[in-house]
């Protein structure tokens, strides 16, 4: 399966310091590090945090889908298709009021957030155009050759990728394609894994396991019991929506979702309050960017080539 390195950003935490420090009872200011930190800024380029980079990914699978279906007698024009849904809106995903108002996006989300099948420009897709006017039996054998048997299929990632086009279909075929590019990069490699054990260092650093138990502190005193790392507020929403069907046949809330809802606005606003005034956020960035910095600083000659050799 190709590996895309995904970078998560720590949010910055902008608080009065010495406020905080009387909110978290820590010993120690909360720090304010940078945004970024130094190795983001060689990875970054080619993740999924960048659209040029993404948009390269997107317009190579669909070459690759093309020549696939050539192969099976198929005409398939290459085409990146817009995005249903947009980042741009109001409040940010990435905010309080957000939380304040969809919690974490799970049982609802903003309008403006997530598109539709509906909303799909089928008309700008010249393959719908080439699917559309096949008669019923070259559809069918046009809809096996793309996307596999109709009864659908599994796999094991540690025998079948990359996935064999005439088993499971072009499309995943080209979306499990061996890495290319800055993916086989020696040193590209290295700093993926190097950040990958950075984010796990992190996370175990003294200071930001205290941070960690003043943030579960805070939720108990909020209301929530129980919260012991930073995933479990999410996995209780998760929980909750799975416990019973969340919405009626019309795809309105339910009552049942209604309350799921509420207590997801709840529980996501403590936590963005808890994670500020904890100062985890901050911490975890703080120790992430000295650690990014060791190694930048170890391998900057590595790093700066083969950005010069990669980077467009």
């Amino acid at each position: 399966m190709r590996a895309v390195t995904r970078i998560a950003h720590a949010v910055v935490v902008a608080a009065v310091v010495v406020a905080l420090a009387a909110c978290t009872g820590s010993s120690e200011p909360a720090p304010t590090p940078a945004a970024t930190g130094a190795l983001d800024a060689y990875l970054v380029p080619f993740s999924w945090d960048d659209a040029e980079f993404v948009a390269a990914q997107e317009l190579e699978e669909q070459e690759l889908i093309a020549a696939c279906m050539a192969e099976q007698g198929f005409e398939y024009v290459p085409y990146v298709a817009p995005p249903l849904g947009t980042n741009d809106f109001d409040p940010p995903r990435n905010s309080r009021e957000y939380a304040v108002q969809f919690g974490y996006g799970f049982t609802e989300q903003h309008p403006d957030e997530s598109g539709s099948w509906e909303d799909y420009d089928h008309d700008a897709d010249p393959n719908f155009a080439i699917r559309r006017a096949l008669t019923p039996g070259e559809a069918e054998a046009y809809d096996r050759a793309i996307d596999g048997p109709p009864e659908g299929w599994s796999y094991s990632s540690e025998t079948d990728d990359p996935l064999d086009a005439d088993e499971f279909g072009c499309r995943a075929a080209a979306r499990s394609r061996e890495p290319a590019g800055v993916q086989t990069d020696a040193t590209f490699i290295a700093a993926r894994d190097r950040d990958g054990e950075i984010w796990n260092t992190a996370a175990a650093d003294p200071r930001v396991t205290a941070a960690l138990a003043r943030w579960s502190s805070c939720m108990a005193d909020a209301g929530w019991t129980g919260l012991e790392q930073l995933d479990d507020p999410k996995t209780r929403t998760f929980e909750w929506e799975e416990a019973a069907a969340t919405r009626d046949a019309q795809g309105y809330l339910n009552t049942y979702g209604e309350k799921v809802a509420a207590d997801e606005r709840a529980i996501a606003t403590a936590d963005w309050d808890c994670r500020t005034s904890s100062g985890y956020d901050a911490w975890f960035a703080q120790v992430r960017n000295e650690l990014q910095q060791a190694y930048v600083d170890d391998h900057r000659a590595e790093l700066d080539a083969m950005l010069q050799t990669w980077q467009r």
